[in-house]
């Protein structure tokens, strides 16, 4: 590593003399200024059972009791001089409401007006991931609060009175920069709430590493229930890296803006995948969605609700709506899985004399007349799924598109998609007209609109695929394309319709094109040979090719320079050191006369 050397600071010189000559430092009052101005270390309070919230919490052995008490001991807003706060969370269950007054009453932890800053943001962490439970149906709570991170605490949700208004984790009232991370969420079978609800004005909201699940999924369940995620009026939302499972519906999204939804796994879901009432600017890629093949009860006739739909996207109206790089499979016993898009006039105007129901998400606001401005379907794999959904008398296979058109600022698009073993119906991709149902691999007049679609798709049954051509290990679940699979470089990267920077594993995505689907394939770079004479990737030497480097060049005097044995290092045995590199102290320049003469 090197070190250099800067110029001290100006607080850090050496004071200067006034002109006077009275020798006090002119910069003294700077100085102290500094000093006052140094922002406070951070508070941390601990939590553990056996605690007391009488306890002032200021170490791990005088712990609060709850996190709800240890909250009440900090002060807020934070501040310059509060500094950051941590709480610490040791390993046990925590069960009962806080105490929390407001919009979070009942909630294990409620955190009303509760500011904290980017420089002094605050952070309830436990000490070991997923070993600190909230044992309650209703875990955090955000009211009008601002840069809190919640970390490694997971919540028990078994709920007593099941409701749709009870969820595990809600943010609202204008909060903000809200962190949930490596949280472990479990519902009770009834229970009909979101456990991630979103809304009235938060901006900035990311959920990443979070698992959602059913205490017996798909055992007994109440499929009446909504959304397992639902964002309204809310803006930078992201969900990523995380696990959801066992719902009628995933997502549900009214009237917000900036949905990011990646690299996540999601199985059996039976209604909507992804519902979208009058949103915008809503990405969904490089996610995996499957079916439990390893649960019994996930069947139809283990209790799964057959007249369920089970759309991957459905919506109503929206702009720029771009679902790419996906890869849904395996749901052939369960689900159908198409995209039923509304095209506009639909149920979003009321002018037109339809409902608007599917456009009010229940909290008294209404969007009215919106259409579609822009939806893109690209770079999806979809194989292996049941396509059994009917419209009306005309049955819907997968990866079909249903009453959409192009917008003014954002384009239409279902291309460079790839298609496969649909059971039940044939595996074309479809639009749907008003009227009638056309295929759309080629160019077609959808209601005035000239739409070319799929001119880049693959129909993958067409070729005569089976999985092992396609998929690494399509019966492990592997999803990752086969060597040689049609998948790979067959995904567009145009300015129009771009690729992910990275994949569901975070691999770079090719230059240029990349892979259909969620994965990007990893060619096995070049191996090494130790011993064939030859430097390759990865070595140091090999046998008598030392990359021009001699004894000198690694830091001895002289001598013979070899190669180890695994190629990944010299070998130093046949190098010494001369003495006079081992003095540590510079010889002195040779003498010479000093004698003083004076002028």
């Amino acid at each position: 590593m090197r070190t250099t050397r800067t110029a001290p600071s100006p607080a850090l010189r050496s004071p200067s003399r006034t002109a006077g000559g009275l020798g006090r430092p002119a910069l003294l009052p700077t100085m102290l200024f500094a000093l006052l101005a140094v922002p406070a270390a951070a508070e941390d309070r601990y939590v553990a059972p056996g605690g007391s919230n009488g306890n002032d919490c200021l170490s791990s052995g005088s712990p609060c009791a709850t996190i709800q008490g240890a909250v009440g001991k900090a002060a807020f807003p934070r501040n310059a001089s509060t500094g950051a706060l941590n709480i610490h969370v040791a390993d046990g269950s925590y069960a009962g409401s806080g105490g929390a007054g407001g919009g979070c009453s009942g909630y294990a932890v409620g955190l009303v007006d509760r500011v904290c800053t980017a420089s002094q943001p605050c952070r309830i962490e436990a000490d070991n991931v997923h070993q600190a439970i909230v044992d309650h149906y209703q875990g955090f709570c955000f009211d009008d609060s601002h840069h809190w991170t919640i970390s490694g605490i997971d919540i028990d949700s078994d709920d007593p009175s099941p409701s749709s208004s009870r969820y595990e984790i809600h943010a609202f009232a204008g909060s903000s920069n809200i962190v949930v991370e490596d949280v472990y969420m479990v519902s009770a079978d009834d229970d009909r709430g979101p456990a991630l609800r979103i809304v009235d004005a938060v901006d900035g909201f990311t959920a990443r590493r979070m698992t959602l699940d059913r205490a017996n999924a798909c055992a007994g369940e109440d499929w009446a229930g909504g959304g397992r995620v639902v964002v309204a009026r809310s803006t930078n939302v992201v969900v990523e890296e995380s696990e959801l499972s066992y719902t009628r519906n995933l997502l549900q999204c009214y009237n917000a803006s900036n949905i990011t939804f990646r690299r996540n796994k999601i199985m059996m879901i039976a209604n909507h995948g992804f519902e979208i009432h009058d949103c915008s600017h809503f990405l969904v890629e490089n996610n995996v969605y499957m079916q439990d093949t390893d649960n019994a009860n996930c069947t139809i006739a283990g209790g799964w609700p057959s007249t369920d739909d089970g759309r991957f996207g459905d919506g109503y109206c929206g702009t720029d709506v771009t679902y790419r790089n996906n890869t849904v499979v395996g749901n052939g016993e369960t689900l159908g899985m198409i995209w039923w898009m509304a095209r506009q006039p639909y149920e979003c105007d009321d002018a037109a004399g339809q409902s608007s129901a599917a456009c009010n998400d229940g909290l008294g606001d209404d969007p009215g007349g919106c259409g579609w401005n822009g939806l893109r379907s690209y770079n999806n794999v979809w194989y292996d799924n049941r396509g059994r959904t009917s419209y009306g008398a005309v049955s819907l296979p997968t990866t079909t598109m249903h009453q959409w058109s192009d917008g003014p600022d954002y384009p239409t698009c279902s291309d460079y998609n790839a298609w496969g073993r649909v059971r039940d119906n044939n595996g074309t991709a479809y639009v749907n007209g008003f009227d009638t149902l056309q295929s759309v691999q080629g160019s077609l007049d959808l209601n005035g609109d000239s739409i070319n679609e799929e001119i880049n798709g693959i129909d993958l049954d067409a070729a005569g695929l089976q999985p092992a051509d396609i998929f690494a290990d399509y019966g492990a679940r592997d999803y990752r394309p086969a060597s040689g699979s049609p998948l790979i470089d067959a995904g567009a990267d145009l300015a129009s319709l771009p690729c992910p920077s990275s994949d569901f594993e975070g691999n770079p995505r090719s230059d240029g094109s990349c892979d259909i689907g969620a994965f990007e394939h990893q060619e096995a770079g070049p191996q090494a040979t130790c011993g064939n004479g030859v430097i390759e990737v990865d070595e140091a030497c090999d046998m008598a090719d030392l990359a021009g480097k001699t004894c000198q060049d690694v830091g001895f005097t002289l001598g013979t320079l070899a190669c180890a044995t695994d190629c990944t290092a010299f070998d130093t045995s046949g190098c010494i050191i001369g003495w006079w590199h081992l003095s540590t102290v510079p010889r002195p320049d040779p003498v010479r006369n000093l004698v003083r003469t004076d002028d």
